[in-house]
């Protein structure tokens, strides 16, 4: 029984990290379209200047 508890103990910490940071990755979802918008501009006036 004590490798269930271990398996238990495992799964428990991972799902703990990732409810601690799911606020996060909607921050960062939102950081990477901003950074995407923000490349594509900067490329396109670079072309434009030739």
């Amino acid at each position: 029984m004590l490798w269930l508890n271990t398996i238990e103990s495992c799964y428990t910490d991972t799902y703990g990290r990732y409810r601690n940071y799911s606020d996060k990755m909607e921050a960062a979802f939102e950081d990477m379209e901003l950074l995407k918008r923000v490349v594509s501009e900067h490329s396109m006036k670079r072309q434009a200047l030739g």
